[in-house]
């Protein structure tokens, strides 16, 4: 089918330990010349725990930099408030027809012609499914989104002001309850959305608080709060975007050379993670992809 004309992109990347990668990311998508017209835009939101300075390559080679950053932890809300502020700093931007939220570990396993032409004809790339059996992550109460609470260990247990707060906060949804949900769906964090898909969402996350609450003091929302606005919602048919090779149960593989990212086999996925390469070997992962 002939397209309608040239789609512009927000590439959303999450930024906390491969500053090398989301210079590179950033440096492909923003000196990519579509044979359609197509718009790289990339954004970065680089967790609050970390000197920006150290992402300063990506955002020399054009990568948008959100200002109101958050402290990340793993398995936590925060997950979702950096994917939002992402969202809301390109809308602030601009006007995309598709948003893909990646890692700055990871890498496109097609080339940027391509990921416009699938993205063109499946608009929403998104493992997203019901899982009704994890529902009781959602029913019950928990907070990791502190140096105190969180889930990966540290010495540094010291209570902040912001956990203070969140507690509150969590103390008054204990009283009140969680919403009640009519189906619980979960997925990958990570995935590529059209825009009326981005507005749905964003307008849940502004007028349905009681929701949004009830996601933040569960566990881990960031696999289960976008996907159960979006699954709820209806129009999205789950696909895998990222593809993830599990080295042990918990613990994903990360690829380490060309050869190894060559002999990936895959079926719907259109980036991967965990990649950390040679500053080097970067440009001829994009110089093998082609346009």
């Amino acid at each position: 089918m002939k397209r309608l004309g040239p789609l512009k992109f927000a590439i959303l990347i999450l930024g906390y330990n491969a500053p090398g990668g989301a210079a590179a990311l950033t440096e492909y998508f923003r000196k990519h010349r579509s044979a359609d017209g197509d718009v790289f835009d990339v954004f970065i939101h680089v967790d609050q725990k970390l000197d920006l300075d150290i992402f300063q390559p990506a955002i020399a080679y054009g990568a948008i930099a959100v200002k109101q950053r958050v402290s990340v932890y793993w398995c936590g809300w925060t997950m979702v408030e950096a994917a939002m502020r992402l969202i809301f700093e390109a809308q602030a931007h601009g006007v995309y027809d598709r948003f893909v939220l990646i890692s700055d570990d990871s890498l496109p396993l097609v080339s940027a012609d391509e990921l416009a032409s699938v993205l063109d004809r499946f608009p929403n790339f998104a493992h997203i499914f019901r899982n009704d059996a994890r529902r009781p992550r959602y029913d019950r109460f928990y907070m990791f989104d502190s140096q105190a609470t969180q889930l990966r260990w540290t010495e540094d247990r010291a209570v902040s002001d912001d956990a203070i707060s969140r507690f509150t906060r969590l103390a008054a949804l204990k009283k009140r309850g969680k919403k009640p949900l009519e189906r619980y769906y979960q997925g990958s964090q990570f995935m590529a959305l059209a825009a009326d898909d981005v507005r749905r969402l964003t307008t849940s996350w502004y007028q349905d608080v009681w929701m949004r609450e009830s996601f933040e003091f569960s566990d881990t929302p960031d696999e289960a709060y976008i996907q159960s606005v979006l699954g709820n919602g209806g129009g999205v048919t789950p696909r895998e975007f990222m593809l993830v090779e599990w080295a042990e149960p918990t613990l994903p593989r990360t690829f380490t050379s060309l050869d190894e990212l060559a002999g990936i086999k895959r079926t719907t996925e259109l980036f991967c993670r965990k990649v950390a390469l040679p500053e080097e070997d970067y440009p001829r992962w994009f110089a093998h992809l082609g346009r």
